[in-house]
């Protein structure tokens, strides 16, 4: 078998095709890659001369060896991987790794040596990787960076890499934990989500369909209390805390979803905004109309009216910023609300309101 063996390495070291690969050996062994014994038989087979070398082969060969030796038991995979070949994978990759091999004692060790991020992006991402697969090493790893979270809110620029990682970790904490436990690490490091949104410009990708009804109330809460306490903060009303983590349209086109959605929890969730965010409303409505070619009159549900009764039209180019609504779905909102409830702009005179049915 050995002598056959060695005419077939002989006759493909005579080859002159092209290969995928450095030399016609690894492309023989890369096609073997899907079954381990043919492989490693193969590859032990092979005399010294030409059997390809874990620190000098190519890097796709040196991957699909990993792979190989991946579903090997731990002295097989070791003696294979600390041969030398571990120096050709940067941290990340043997994060990666440490991670498919939990129990592998050796190979966490060599992890814990190398992989030692320095500046709060690659920190941040560093965590956020721990956490994601559960990690034993996160919680003593998050107390340990835990001083250098401070940066995150010197780097809140909307170009900042820090911001980004940020931003995807959040999103996946809420996802997993929910919101009222996100805002509880936020505590931890000392970041305030809001402000965090609002000055790196970034938000967490939520709908206000999937936020439940208590997390709607704890964020309307939450963004009140901000107003109130946090000098800084750069939000004039309530639910703005909601629209800022959101990160698309405004309050109206909320209501809008709200108001054609006949779950029941929608319409709870319909009704806490009108009831709790009035001011706001009516301020985004008195926007609209005062971009529209129609004049503010002595009543709210007079100019609204006249807004839905005229040929002005909102466009999603023009307008996707200020009333940021077709008129149906303006329609839509008053039919489940109360315009009259909102009052009257304030550059008008206070005289008998009366409701508005459409």
């Amino acid at each position: 078998m050995k002598d056959k063996l060695d005419i077939l390495f002989d006759l493909m070291g005579k080859s002159e095709r092209a290969y995928l690969y450095s030399n016609p050996y690894e492309d023989l062994l890369s096609t073997l890659s899907n079954n381990n014994d043919a492989f490693l038989f193969l590859y032990e087979s092979m005399p010294e001369s030409i059997k390809p070398n874990l620190n000098t082969c190519s890097e796709n060969f040196r991957r699909d060896f990993l792979d190989v030796i991946k579903k090997e038991d731990e002295k097989t995979f070791n003696s294979y991987f600390f041969s030398g070949m571990h120096k050709h994978f940067d941290s990340d990759s043997i994060r990666e790794l440490q991670f498919k091999l939990p129990d592998n004692i050796q190979l966490k060790e060599y992890w814990r040596t190398i992989d030692t991020p320095k500046n709060i992006d690659d920190i941040i991402e560093f965590l956020a990787e721990l956490w994601i697969n559960n990690s034993p090493d996160y919680q003593a790893m998050f107390e340990h960076y835990l001083p250098k979270f401070e940066k995150i809110n010197k780097n809140t620029s909307d170009k900042s890499r820090t911001a980004d990682r940020f931003a995807w970790w959040s999103r996946k904490i809420i996802e997993k934990e929910g919101i009222q436990k996100y805002f509880e690490f936020c505590k931890t490091i000392n970041v305030e989500p809001i402000n965090f949104c609002v000055k790196a410009d970034k938000n967490f990708s939520l709908y206000i369909q999937n936020i439940n009804l208590d997390d709607l109330n704890f964020l309307i809460n939450y963004g009140e209390n901000l107003i109130k306490t946090n000098p800084e903060c750069k939000i004039k009303y309530s639910f703005q805390a909601v629209e800022k983590m959101c990160g698309y349209g405004n309050i109206l086109n909320r209501l809008s979803e709200l108001a054609q959605n006949d779950i029941p929890e929608n319409q709870e969730k319909f009704s806490l905004i009108w009831s709790t965010q009035k001011e706001y409303i009516k301020t985004t409505i008195h926007k609209g109309i005062g971009m529209s070619n129609v004049k503010i009159t002595d009543t709210l549900d007079k100019a609204i009216k006249e807004l839905l009764n005229s040929s002005f039209s909102f466009d999603s180019r023009g307008w996707s910023t200020s009333l940021g609504l077709y008129k149906d779905n303006l329609k839509s909102i008053i039919a489940k609300g109360n315009i009259s409830d909102l009052d009257l702009p304030p550059s008008a005179n206070p005289i008998e309101q009366k409701k508005l049915k459409i």
